[in-house]
């Protein structure tokens, strides 16, 4: 076992990918029937990527009951825009 082993076996997240705001407005438009969950991710942010990391090691695919989307916010910085706008969360860098 080496020094950076896990005990958990990777799991492949059925993350889905936010690439437009058309389908962002789809995904709003799906919260009132179903929770979802969005991760906005900056590429270029360690804290970040250890965000991720530790969230996919954490969540539990099996009771979750939400849909998992993902938003590279380096990459589509109105989506990333808009969503703050939506719902009042803006993305802050440390």
């Amino acid at each position: 076992m080496g020094l950076f082993s896990s005990s958990k076996p990777k799991v492949i997240f059925p993350w889905k990918n936010i690439e437009s705001i058309q389908m962002l407005d789809e995904l709003i438009s799906l919260t009132q029937d179903n929770a979802v969950l969005i991760f906005k991710h900056s590429t270029r942010c360690s804290i970040s990527m250890m965000a991720l990391t530790r969230f996919e090691s954490e969540w539990d695919l099996n009771i979750s009951n939400c849909d998992l989307y993902f938003l590279d916010l380096i990459a589509h910085r109105d989506i990333s825009n808009k969503i703050a706008e939506i719902t009042g969360v803006i993305h802050q860098s440390p």
